[in-house]
């Protein structure tokens, strides 16, 4: 009798000991990286979109979830931006990003006639990129707004 309600006592430890706390390290996802194409020429810079985290997104991002609301991620965490960047000219050159309170970052070397690809955080405000080889080439405006769309319903996102 004793080593039956001895077996019941263990299975409801153990049973209580696998109940996990309810917040996650990873609730809520971070939000979508924002894609922006920049082109390098002798003349000018350009970025398209020119402004990224300034609407809402209410559709899900993937198929498998249309029909569901996008949940909102922190609006004042920085927006990742990844920069796809193509060099036009003959001139090897890396991308200065510039923007409030002293805000720098720079690309890796861009070589001439080719491209590279970059990551950066950026908090909401207004930037510049710039050429940092070409001086006669015309710098890009560019801008993040607070809108944020979580990751949190899609699938293979960090």
């Amino acid at each position: 009798m004793a080593i039956p309600a001895a077996l019941g006592v263990l299975a409801a430890g153990i049973l209580g000991a696998g109940c996990g706390t309810e917040t996650h390290v990873n609730d809520p996802r971070p939000p979508i990286t924002a894609e922006v194409s920049v082109s390098i020429t002798d003349s000018t810079i350009s970025a398209q979109p020119g402004k990224v985290g300034v609407e809402p997104s209410t559709k899900a991002s993937l198929n498998q979830n249309a029909g569901t609301d996008q949940p909102e991620a922190d609006r004042k965490a920085p927006l990742v931006v990844n920069f796809t960047a193509i060099n036009t000219t003959t001139t090897d050159t890396t991308l200065e990003i510039r923007g409030a309170g002293g805000f720098e970052k720079r690309s890796g070397p861009i070589v001439a006639n080719g491209n590279t690809a970059f990551k950066v955080g950026l908090p909401n405000g207004n930037y510049t990129l710039e050429a940092a080889d070409l001086p006669g080439s015309e710098p890009a405006s560019f801008f993040v707004g607070s809108e944020r769309a979580s990751a949190q319903n899609d699938l293979l996102l960090p």
